[in-house]
């Protein structure tokens, strides 16, 4: 990005309503892909080729957008690094696939523009949206979001070191944005699930699938607290090198919503009968009284103490409490933002009370 962002620093600006041409990329000189082997998003479960939108290194979309280079992917979308060639700035364009057709991450983010600004209220985590557009693509049309380019996610620097976790230091400092950024949104009535929705109280499929929580799954009413048990999943696999939950069958989605369940089940022990009461689905896993009945046996031998061991024993003792104030059954039961910031693993000092009057 460097390179491009000095050879096109050198280019003379085009004329006042003009744009720059369209750079040219060569197209041999690459080791070719054998067709048949999978990479990037077409790994991810339930992968559908004909979603996603054919982006190639070189088309201009948008009228004016160039794209240079892929930048990631995900469940609902791929993201390219592209050049605008009105004023040579760099974007992030946001391809989502095309089943997409009510994109409510776009109402959420014009609802997010029509409240005021404070640098002090956490917005300043949230990521904001530039523009929009339509994009036609051979099966159908796709949402394209145009936002300001960020750094490495944590996903993919996690990906980066092959295996190796992050030091706590680094691990605590991150998490204090993700729920400093929550409790914004929290407080403006968006749920973030990875794929935002506005209001309390909402239904259908939502999260990547291992981070979904059970009343997802489910198939229940679910808001807010879903995005306490990812926080509480993404503590984990930030610090540990095995995953409380994980993708169990890419082919089947009922398959791998019982293993799913059948993991949660031995980790968290059996779910409590008023919880089980929200959804019809529930009898296909548990009796009654809580005990499993599901398609695939219950996983032996999984506690948070015996796959735990990135931290010393005073440590791991605070860092699981932390982890386990998100994972409850019961959504209401979990750990909601605020008390989470202040957990004393993470350390972060309440303010003083008395302070807070004198200041005031």
């Amino acid at each position: 990005m460097a390179s491009i962002r000095r050879v096109s620093s050198s280019a003379p600006a085009p004329a006042p309503g003009a744009t720059f041409a369209p750079r040219e990329f060569p197209s041999t000189g690459f080791e070719v892909i054998n067709p048949a082997d999978k990479i990037e998003e077409e790994r991810q479960p339930f992968y559908r080729r004909e979603e996603y939108y054919p982006m190639q290194i070189g088309d201009v979309v948008g009228d004016h957008y160039q794209v240079v280079a892929k930048l990631g992917y995900g469940v609902t979308s791929t993201v390219w690094l592209a050049r605008d060639l009105r004023d040579q700035k760099f974007w992030a364009l946001k391809v989502h696939i095309n089943t997409m057709t009510h994109n409510q991450e776009l109402v959420v983010y014009r609802h997010l523009a029509s409240i005021p600004g404070d640098e002090n209220n956490g917005q300043q985590y949230v990521r904001q949206l530039e523009t929009s557009f339509k994009l036609n693509g051979p099966h159908g049309n796709h949402d394209v979001f145009v936002m300001t380019p960020l750094k490495m996610s944590l996903q993919s620097l996690l990906g980066a070191r092959k295996g190796q976790k992050f030091y706590k230091d680094f691990v605590k400092a991150a998490l204090n944005q993700v729920l400093i950024g929550l409790l914004y949104l929290h407080d403006v009535d968006v749920t973030h699930t990875g794929q935002a929705r506005i209001g309390g109280k909402h239904r259908g499929n939502a999260m990547p699938t291992q981070y979904r929580s059970p009343e997802i799954i489910l198939d229940m009413e679910w808001g807010s607290p879903v995005d306490l048990w990812s926080v509480g999943l993404i503590s984990w696999d930030l610090l540990e090198k095995t995953p409380l939950f994980d993708i169990y069958d890419q082919e089947s989605p009922e398959q791998n919503d019982a293993h799913h369940l059948a993991a949660m089940t031995a980790l968290l022990g059996p779910p409590p009968p008023e919880f089980l009461k929200r959804s019809e689905k529930s009898a296909k896993f548990w009796n009654e009284d809580g005990q499993w009945i599901g398609p695939v046996p219950l996983p032996s031998n999984r506690t948070f103490e015996s796959l735990a061991g990135a931290l010393t024993e005073e440590e791991r003792d605070l860092f699981l409490d932390f982890v386990q104030c998100f994972l409850w059954w019961v959504p209401e039961e979990r750990l909601d933002v605020m008390h989470a910031y202040f957990h004393p693993w993470l350390g972060n000092k309440q303010p003083d009370s008395e302070t807070e009057e004198d200041e005031a």
